[in-house]
């Protein structure tokens, strides 16, 4: 689709990189229609105190030069005496310069000369703009510029300049000498100004469309300034618009809208081809307009007093713009509405209501016109509905007579600023039916209490679990016919709304196949089976990247996704932010899961770990805890006087070691792949860093969960917020799927052993089918109620795969892999779809979902009890049957032992060690003993406990981006510990930020978990604040280390890389290893900015 092409002129001091953090609501919301492109001025300017980074103008002048906080010209509540620093005529003389009236003359029109050759080979560079857009300093070359384009097309090829867009603006001096000279414009000049000010202005303004933005509280440009830079500008054809945010370009939505109503005038050409030129006198005749254009700004002189339109509103879609009302002042601008402003969410919040919109659909909103970010959730099924404007209503009376009681109800959540990365919880309001004040008190006190557990303590957000509380208790203390009472006061019994039927042929007299009670067992068990066995679309490689669907040409995404394509890999490039990471542990009953979590946790005493017995469910709730996993860390690569000198926040595991996993017992393959990545052929020198982790143990798995048995769906919904899965198998068979000791089976040597029958105990390799298959009946049979009207209307299909904090590119690339087109599926509520979905079968469904899960919920086997007699021919059995699928043999009773007294002083080991001794002084003969059978029957057989390899290679299988952030890129030192952060939740609280300030800027220190696609300006966003705040003031420039591994040219020297040490990154380049040691660079925030 063609675009706007849009010119950024920043201010002075600022650069391009500044102004696009400025205006990044504007940048945002413009995205997908206009290409915004910030050029960067020339001149630099001397630095101020605390600036990093010296800043730019595009032209320099007396105070622009001064060394003072008074020099800052972007600021908003800061009011400079006297006349605005940009003007340099004589009567700016002065002050710490030591040049002179006519010599700032002189320096202003050399330094603008070498300003308008960059932008003329940036204009050709890009094939031309439509539009220029300036601020302040930016807004006067903009002025400048648009003279030249005009008066100089052919040395502006390309896309004809349609309009400008200038904030903040002045007149600059002296005009004559900036002017083009070659036309007749610089020999038509006239004197004016106030009090005889030495000012000159066009007699004949620009044909050309203008927007004019200013405000009364401007302390730097005046708004009688701005006007007069309108006044430059046909006034037919300009509009003006009045804000009171001071000097800035305003980023408030209805602000925003008006920028863009303006620029929807201009229609972009069909094509990147020179759309003609405009004759060399065009300086004195209009810019050609289309229909649409013409008629936005005809008609509009007429009771205007010659001074252009005032804008008074932010509409997205006008039918035709009219002339004010009523005008103020000389040129009539009107100030923007004073409408409520919505609040904008943080991005933590904007994910969550993305997530939750793709749950609960049409029974989700977001509340407009809000102060605060509020939303409402109908606790009601999303395809039932007592509402006649709902879209897709297909309930009645009698439909909601009998529902659950929490149908009836809504859940109004309002969404403070500091949640929920900050630990501050929701507002929650409960509307609907009147309860009694009791119950009403009880049910938020109960409410609160779920949403204290998952925000204070994790730092996650947690409406979704707070809706599903109250649909529970709402069903459960709410009497049987509550809601046939109020169906029968409230309800008119003909009430019925049906979906629009949109192109499926009328079924049979035989039931579809989605509305059978059971989905087909070999159906599914051929799914799972065939998305294992495919695994090769899963390996990291050839990553397909495409635009997001939902705003773009989807077309490259419809490409074979064969060749080794990761759809994970692919999905995730497409994520920005810090990754707070979860490792959900799944499995039967007493397979040994609560002691792995137990180990790879290490809770100080038994009260804060999980309970372990020998008996199903000893978890009940699910339990949450900070553990380690290890990562490759790039110091092999930066020389050896930085590996000496380095000192990781949670140091190294220095004992863990690769290559001692035999691959007849572990496909540790993700790991592998995630190490040869990062550092080639030199993985016997990585270096293996320990970064925190969460991870989450959830009730004990039975069969029939997905039908509600044991903790049925609340076990299944506890797994939404895991990135990976760690599947714990009892691997000795002694337990049934219920998690019941096998009678006759002992660890020792029990059934299933060497020459022993598995028919007689339990069969770890079933258990892992059906623990599987179990979670694919709970997501198919989600999707399956609802396929009657995804076949109506296919676009419901993208939604109902989002729900499961599943990325939205993850679904998209998950759906193409099937071969269903995500661009079909989202044009026209799906109607070039329907044929496809209308003759998709059962088994379609279950590749589908089969898929869907391999993508969203990879799967480690942690082959756990190791270390009895039966588990060796077991895990050879597994290893046999499902080669592609990573697993690892582990032990965590013993890990959990040895760790818990190691910590005593009793044992001498140190994580994923191949062995283990008696503490000096210990005369413990217990001890000794335990050490001793360690080391026989675990340590060495299988060169470890396996716990810390386990938990490693299942985070390669969704691997974020490790970034290392530094203060110094020689010598790679911290950033310093500026206050003890809070607020990190569990993974990130204020341990860590005590640790990081009583150890300073220590070498290589910190490691923050990105999501792949993210960039340094997601990375400052992350360090400036909770709970990092190393960074203060705004990202100018990032820099990193160049990190080249032995497959990438590394000569294998254990010396500095041989290529140049370090580059500078764009703020929207893509973090990975060859640039994660990364210098942000910032410069200190005005006083108007710290208000």
């Amino acid at each position: 689709m063609p675009q706007l092409k849009i010119l950024c002129l920043h201010g002075s001091r600022q650069d391009n990189v500044v102004f696009s953090q400025r205006i990044k609501v504007l940048t945002k919301k413009a995205a997908g229609s206009m290409q915004m492109h910030f050029a960067q001025a020339p001149h630099e300017l001397p630095l101020l105190e605390d600036q990093e980074v010296a800043m730019r103008a595009w032209w320099r002048h007396p105070k622009t030069m001064e060394i003072t906080d008074a020099a800052e010209e972007d600021g908003q509540a800061e009011r400079l005496p006297g006349p605005p620093v940009e003007e340099a005529s004589s009567s700016r003389s002065g002050g710490s310069s030591q040049l002179q009236g006519s010599d700032w003359e002189a320096q202003i029109v050399a330094d603008w000369e070498g300003s308008l050759r960059a932008l003329e080979g940036v204009w050709r560079d890009s094939g031309g703009f439509d539009a220029i857009l300036g601020f302040s300093n930016g807004a006067a070359a903009t002025f400048l510029l648009a003279a030249h384009v005009l008066a100089r097309p052919a040395d502006f090829p390309g896309r004809r300049l349609r309009c400008a867009i200038m904030a903040g603006g002045y007149v600059p001096q002296p005009l004559d000498r900036l002017l083009p000279h070659s036309t007749e414009i610089t020999r038509t000049l006239r004197r004016a100004g106030e009090d005889g000010a030495d000012s000159l202005q066009l007699a004949q303004p620009l044909c050309l469309p203008s927007l004019h933005i200013f405000s009364p509280q401007d302390g730097l440009v005046s708004a009688e300034q701005s006007k007069q830079l309108a006044a430059q500008f046909d006034a037919s054809r300009s509009q003006k618009m009045e804000h009171e945010l001071g000097h800035c370009v305003p980023q408030k939505a209805n602000h925003v809208n008006i920028i863009l109503d303006f620029l929807s005038w201009f229609e972009p050409p069909p094509d990147e081809a020179t759309l003609g030129q405009l004759p060399e006198d065009s300086m004195d005749q209009p810019v050609s307009m289309t229909a649409a254009e013409t008629t936005a700004f005809t008609g509009l002189e007429d009771g205007n007093d010659g001074g252009g339109q005032s804008l008074q509103g932010g509409a997205q879609h006008q039918e035709e713009l009219q002339p004010p009302a009523e005008a103020t002042g000389d040129d009539g601008p009107i100030d923007a509405p004073e409408a409520v402003q919505g609040a904008i969410p943080t991005p933590e919040q904007q994910e969550e209501i993305e997530a939750l919109q793709a749950i609960f659909e049409g029974c989700f909103s977001v509340i407009p016109s809000s102060p605060t970010v509020r939303i409402r959730v109908r606790l009601r099924d999303p395809l039932m509905s007592s509402e006649p404007e709902l879209e897709d209503a297909e309930g009645s009376a009698e439909a909601i007579a009998k529902a659950n009681p929490s149908a009836l109800f809504s859940l109004d959540c309002t969404l403070p600023e500091g949640y929920p990365s900050q630990g501050q919880l929701p507002d929650i309001l409960i509307s609907g039916p009147v309860l009694s004040p009791d119950l009403t008190s009880s049910l938020l006190s109960h409410l609160k209490a779920i949403a204290q557990e998952n925000v204070a303590y994790m730092s996650m957000g947690c409406i979704y679990q707070v809706v599903e509380a109250a649909k529970e208790w709402l069903d459960t203390n709410l009497p049987p016919d509550f809601s046939q009472s109020y169906a029968s006061r409230n309800l008119s019994s003909n009430q019925q709304h049906k979906e629009l039927d949109t192109g499926c042929e009328a079924e049979s007299k035989t039931p579809p196949w989605w509305e059978n009670e059971e989905a087909d067992a070999n159906l599914v068990t051929q799914a799972i089976a065939e998305a294992s066995a495919s695994r090769n679309w899963l390996l990291p490689g050839a990553a397909r990247k495409h635009q997001n669907a939902g705003t773009g040409d989807t077309s490259a995404a419809t490409a074979d996704a064969a060749g080794g394509m990761h759809v994970a890999e692919a999905a995730d490039s497409m994520q920005h932010g810090r990754w707070d990471y979860v490792v959900g542990l799944v499995g039967k009953p007493s397979a040994g899961k609560s002691s792995f979590f137990n180990a790879v946790t290490q809770p100080m005493d038994e009260d804060e770990g999980a309970r372990v017995a020998a008996f199903p469910f000893t978890t009940i709730d699910p339990q949450t805890g900070r553990g380690f996993a290890v990562v490759p860390d790039p110091v092999a690569l930066l020389g050896p006087e930085t590996a000496s000198q380095s000192k990781p926040l949670h140091g190294y595991a220095p004992a863990f070691d690769l290559g001692r996993a035999n691959p007849e017992l572990n496909n540790t393959q993700p790991l592998q792949q995630w190490c040869s990545a990062a550092v080639g052929e030199r993985v016997a020198e990585v270096a293996w860093r320990r970064v925190p982790i969460a991870v989450k143990d959830v009730a004990g798995l039975v069969p029939g969960a997905y039908q509600g048995r044991g903790r049925g769906n609340a076990f299944l919904n506890d797994l939404c917020e895991a990135s990976v899965l760690v599947h714990v198998v009892d691997a000795s068979g002694c337990t049934d799927k219920e998690g019941r000791a096998v009678v006759g089976c002992s660890p020792e040597g029990g059934r299933g052993a060497e020459g022993g029958s598995i028919e007689e105990g339990g069969d770890p390799l079933a258990d892992i089918g059906w623990v599987r298959e179990e979670i694919h009946r709970w997501v198919f049979n989600n999707v399956r109620t609802k396929w009657g009207s995804v076949r109506r209307r296919p676009s419901k299909l993208c939604d109902l795969f989002s729900g499961y904090h599943a990325p939205q590119a993850l679904v998209y690339e998950v759906l193409e892999h099937v071969g269903l087109s995500v661009h079909k599926l989202l044009l026209n509520n799906g109607v070039g779809a329907i044929d496809t979905l209308c003759a998709w079968g059962e088994a379609d469904l279950h590749k589908l979902v089969a898929a869907f899960l391999a993508a969203r919920f990879p799967i480690l086997l942690a082959l756990n009890k190791c270390d009895t007699a039966s588990a060796p021919r077991h895990i050879r059995r597994i290893r046999e049957a499902l080669p592609q699928e990573p697993a690892v043999a582990m032990s965590a009773a013993s890990e959990r032992w040895l760790a818990t007294t190691a910590r005593k002083g009793q044992v001498v080991y140190q994580d994923a060690a191949p062995s283990a001794s008696v503490a000096p002084g210990c005369d413990d003969a217990s001890v000794a003993r335990q050490v001793a059978e360690l080391n026989r029957r675990v340590l060495g057989p299988f060169g470890g406990t396996g716990a810390l390899l386990a938990v490693s290679t299942a985070v390669a299988m969704r691997p974020p981006a490790v970034v290392f952030p530094v203060g110094d890129l020689n010598t790679c030192t911290a950033l310093p510990a500026r206050t003890i952060a809070t607020g990190g939740g569990l993974l990130l609280g204020g341990e860590d930020a005590k640790a990081r300030a009583a150890e300073g800027p220590t070498v290589l220190r910190d490691a923050v978990l990105m999501k792949p696609g993210s960039t340094p300006a997601d990375l400052f966003s992350v360090l400036v604040r909770p709970p990092w705040q190393l960074l203060e003031g705004e990202f100018v420039r990032a820099e990193a280390r160049v990190l080249q591994c032995g497959s990438s040219g590394h000569q294998g020297t254990h010396g500095k890389p041989s290529s140049a040490s370090r580059t500078v990154l764009k703020k929207d380049d893509t973090l990975g290893f060859s640039n994660c040691v990364v210098r942000i660079m910032v410069n200190k925030k005005g006083t108007w900015q710290k208000h």
